[in-house]
């Protein structure tokens, strides 16, 4: 069988949480949503496909 690549998003995170730690840099959701649209343009051009887990924010 041939292996084929498929593409998973990043997940949301918390960013209460994840920024209340001290690890010297902050996430955001809105920056993981533009990351994720980079990605999904990039990896669609190939027609790999999309796997998708949207957890609820």
């Amino acid at each position: 069988m041939k292996p084929k690549l498929v593409w998973v998003r990043s997940t949301s995170l918390n960013e209460t949480v994840h920024n209340s730690r001290d690890v010297g840099f902050h996430r955001f959701i809105a920056d993981l949503d533009a990351y994720n649209a980079i990605a999904d343009a990039i990896m669609h051009k190939p027609r790999c496909p999309l796997s998708i887990c949207t957890p609820s924010r």
